[in-house]
């Protein structure tokens, strides 16, 4: 594509390395703004680079096969895009995971919740189909605080997976941030009179929506926390423990939805994370790599048209579509129309080092 020197430009600001692998790297996320799919065939069906199709792939693989990413310096550059790069962050892990014929992909991602969804900053590639171990969830947060320090934490929210003695004590103890945990409701905690009961016993008689805190800590997983919980529309019990500061607790621990949200634009509603048939973990991790730059691109665009192009509310009361959805919308018409857009093409690449 003719004119892609802008965002070339822009990136090298960011990612260390040489001409052409920095200018294969623009051409992909590029073509998947095009195509839709991470799916190196069609890919190469569309990238720019040797005129046979065959070369191209060729080309593809080397990429992913010798090329090595520093994934510190994309968690750099999405922590200076993000809107509110100023502010303290919420921070949400969780994994994606799915399997591509026995193999299972399975991708532990630590993300910064904003408006309604998450941007991916780090992750880890788990050799195995469940939960990651404690000894990888404290790899992440202490690479997250190497980078940007401790005092950059709210709080960590995260599901009912992530629990533990260990887990806790290096939350409690050593790092000592806060945090919104949804523990399972047949876990033990401590009643006044010394005695232990399921968690659920305390929220047994509330209604649909209502919210109680114990306001004594108790104990669990040997240390002394605060228990809020509250029963979902379906009558699920939502249960959350906190270190402190439990009034605000269950409203922290809700924005731990937009790591799903970011999950579904990253699969299904954006790039199609599933359509790859790569299987070792490092080239999924580096195409995770691509992929962020990408999402980063599409949020912080969609953002910007909303501004000045508002998104509009359907009878239900829903957006018609969310604000990724407008800038994928937008960067993919700009290239696709790239000799006429090009004003438009290098105001969305200014984006990337103006947000």
């Amino acid at each position: 594509m003719k004119n892609k020197n802008e965002l070339l430009c822009v990136l090298k600001n960011y990612i260390i390395s040489n001409k052409s692998r920095l200018n294969f790297i623009v051409n992909f996320i590029i073509v998947i703004f095009t195509t839709r799919s991470v799916n190196l065939a069609k890919i190469a069906n569309k990238i720019e680079g040797a005129e046979n199709e065959d070369s191209r792939y060729r080309q593809i693989q080397r990429f992913f096969q010798k090329y090595e990413i520093d994934y510190d310096h994309i968690a750099l550059m999405v922590g200076a895009i993000i809107p509110n790069s100023n502010e303290k962050w919420t921070l949400s892990i969780d994994r994606t995971n799915w399997k591509y014929g026995k193999e299972n992909i399975n991708i532990f991602v630590l993300a910064i919740v904003y408006q309604g969804i998450a941007f991916p900053l780090m992750w880890k590639m788990l050799d195995k189909q469940g939960n990651s171990n404690t000894d990888e969830r404290i790899e992440l947060i202490d690479n997250f605080i190497h980078l940007f320090g401790k005092e950059k934490i709210y709080c960590i929210v995260a599901d009912r997976e992530f629990i533990g003695t260990q887990w806790f004590d290096y939350l409690v103890n050593e790092i000592q941030v806060k945090f919104r945990i949804r523990i399972k409701h047949n876990e033990y905690i401590n009643k006044k009179n010394g005695q232990h009961t399921h968690v659920k016993n305390f929220f047994r008689n509330i209604k649909i929506n209502e919210r109680k805190i114990l306001h004594e800590q108790r104990f669990l997983w040997n240390h002394k926390l605060y228990i809020v919980g509250t029963k979902s529309s379906n009558k699920e019990y939502v249960i959350i423990a906190t270190d402190t500061a439990p009034e605000t607790a269950l409203d922290d621990y809700a924005k731990r939805w937009e790591i799903e949200t970011l999950f579904k634009c990253l699969k299904s509603s954006g790039f199609n994370f599933e359509d790859t048939h790569l299987q070792c973990q490092e080239k999924i991790s580096k195409l995770m790599a691509l992929l962020t730059i990408a999402f980063c691109w599409a949020y912080i665009t969609g953002e910007w048209v909303t501004q000045y192009r508002p998104i509009k509310i359907k009878s239900h009361g829903r957006k018609e579509r969310s604000v990724f959805r407008v800038g994928l919308n937008t960067i993919g018409e700009i290239i696709a129309q790239i000799d006429r857009k090009i004003k438009q093409f290098k105001r969305v690449v200014r984006l990337l080092s103006c947000t």
